[in-house]
Formats: C-alpha cells, sequence, structure tokens
C-alpha cells in the first residue's frame, strides 16, 4: 500500500514519464509496480506492458485500442538507462503517450536521457532495517519553472514480493518502441485526413528522422 503518494499520482498521469533511480536493490522495480497497481485503481488504465517478467505484464499483441484511439496502458522499462541514453532514443517512446493515454515507469540504475529525468522517484530509506515494513521514498519534479518534491511511503512492500522476477535482466525494450510506433499510426489512420495541402514546389522532403538527426547533432 502507498501512503501520501496522490500528488506523485497526479504527477505521472500529467507528465507521463519518470525515472525511478538508485543502486541495485534500492526497490526500483517494486514500487514501479506498486506505483502501476494504484494508477490502474484510478480506472484509467487497461494494460501493463514491460519488458521484465511478471505474472501482470501483458502481451502487446493482444492489445485492443479502445474506440481505435487509446492504447490506456502502463509501461515498465526496467533498466532504461540501457537502451534509452541518447534523445533519439527517448524520442521514440515519448511521442503521443497523452493521446494514446501511456504511462512510462522507468527503474533504472544506469541513468537514461535527459528528457526522462524531469521526474525522478527514489527510496531514501529502508524501514526494515529498523524494523518497520515500510520503504520511505523521494519524488522530484524539475521541468521548467515547475520544481517540487514531496515523499510517500510504500508499507509492506513484501505484498509485492513474487509479482516479478528479480532473476531476470532486461537489456532492450522488447520492441516496445514498436509497438507504440505501431498503436500510434492505428491510432492517426482513424483520424480523418484534414491537410489538403502539399510542399512548395522544388522543396525536397525532410523526414521526420532526419530533422531528429539534425535537431540532435
Amino acid at each position: 500500500m502507498l501512503m501520501r503518494a496522490q500528488p506523485l499520482l497526479h504527477m505521472l498521469n500529467q507528465f507521463r514519464l519518470a525515472w525511478i533511480m538508485g543502486g541495485y536493490g534500492a526497490g526500483k522495480t517494486l514500487v514501479s509496480y506498486a506505483l502501476a497497481y494504484e494508477l490502474f485503481k484510478t480506472g484509467r488504465y487497461r494494460y501493463l506492458i514491460g519488458n521484465s517478467h511478471s505474472v501482470w505484464t501483458d502481451n502487446p499483441e493482444q492489445v485492443v485500442l479502445r474506440d481505435d484511439a487509446f492504447v490506456d496502458a502502463i509501461v515498465i522499462l526496467d533498466e532504461a538507462g540501457l537502451f534509452l541514453r541518447m534523445n533519439r532514443d527517448a524520442d521514440r517512446f515519448m511521442l503521443g503517450l497523452r493521446k494514446l493515454n501511456i504511462t512510462i515507469l522507468c527503474p533504472s540504475v544506469l541513468p537514461p536521457s535527459s528528457r526522462i529525468k524531469f521526474l525522478q522517484v527514489q527510496r531514501t530509506l529502508n524501514g526494515q532495517a529498523f524494523g518497520l515494513p515500510a520503504w520511505f521514498y523521494q519524488w522530484r519534479l524539475n521541468l521548467g519553472s515547475n520544481k517540487e518534491k514531496d515523499n510517500f511511503i510504500l508499507v509492506n512492500p513484501s505484498n509485492y514480493f513474487g509479482i516479478y522476477d528479480t532473476l531476470d535482466y532486461p537489456v532492450d525494450d522488447l520492441y516496445i518502441s514498436d509497438w507504440l510506433d505501431y498503436w500510434m499510426s492505428k491510432a492517426r489512420e482513424s483520424r480523418p485526413e484534414w491537410a489538403d495541402w502539399n510542399r512548395p514546389n522544388g522543396r525536397k522532403r525532410t523526414s521526420n528522422r532526419e530533422r531528429q538527426d539534425l535537431n540532435n547533432s
């Protein structure tokens, strides 16, 4: 059970991304599943997609878009710092999160791209070392003029033991970025075409990937 976590849940629904930071065995992945559980209780989500083995993880092949537009999923990218190191890597996951209704949690020892680090969660105290069945966390938001932080508590973390395989070690995203691209394309197909103009005569077309490479260079 999470206590005093409502402000963080609000931030997750608003900003759609969080880096769950800390060392090995610091409760990163476990609190991600605890946060996912609380987000599911809001009724906003239907699926849990992830790159680590858990009894809660859904198969993306079985996802059915709501109203042909919404995925309604929480995505847990374990050890995201291994494969989301560059801005262009992060961009593949960030496009259309609100429109698809997706929230991504990134528990990782290694820091991911700076695009993902604006909302951070970290365990500050393991109460079990003092006989307390609780872990204490702090979240920090640093985005433009928005600078906020607060604390929350995970009570009885042992309730989440066994939900995911602690010996599993993800090294990539298991094609989740490709599924995000696919869902976005399906959602766009359901929208009416409205732009009926072409590019100026004689102008060479620049792809989105080329523009991203220019921005990152």
